[in-house]
């Protein structure tokens, strides 16, 4: 069941920059049953209301993300909604980013494979982990071998913060 419904509070166009506060607001006015939490569609009518083209995708993401319980939806008086609204952390850890890229290099050869990065971008958070990790070594394997070598790592770092990929 598709909703596109605004609530009768919503009656001025969505802004181009939205402050957390602001968000987090949008957000609540969208819980329609008021049970404190969002469901997927409540999401994907946020996202809509937000000035997203792809309101359903956004939602899908949004709750896989967000939702620590993995219950499907995501409650507003817990810390779901601190994730939604600003996803990612202040602090850009590269040496604990590099270190949990490392992990997965199982068999140690000091290189890390395409299947080895997806598994890491996996555990990153990354909703398509295997497209991101070939994007990776477009962008980190500077010799072309299909490998990120120990050299090769802070290219992987460079692009994995990017993408706001940061612990």
């Amino acid at each position: 069941m598709v909703l596109n419904y605004l609530p009768h509070t919503h009656r001025d166009p969505p802004q181009p920059e939205w402050s957390i506060e602001q968000l987090t607001e949008v957000f609540k006015s969208f819980d329609r049953d008021k049970d404190g939490q969002l469901s997927k569609a409540e999401l994907r009518a946020a996202f809509n209301y937000l000035g997203s083209r792809f309101g359903y995708g956004r939602g899908r993401i949004a709750c896989y993300k967000a939702d620590n319980n993995k219950d499907g939806l995501i409650n507003l008086h817990n810390d779901e909604l601190t994730i939604l609204v600003n996803p990612k952390p202040a602090v850009y850890d590269k040496e604990k980013l590099k270190s949990v890229i490392r992990r997965y290099d199982t068999d140690g050869d000091g290189n890390l494979s395409r299947k080895e990065l997806k598994k890491a971008f996996k555990e990153l958070g990354a909703t398509a982990p295997g497209w991101r990790a070939i994007r990776a070594l477009c962008h980190a394997d500077k010799n072309r071998d299909g490998f990120i070598s120990e050299e090769e790592l802070a290219n992987l770092v460079h692009y994995a913060a990017q993408r706001g990929y940061v612990l």
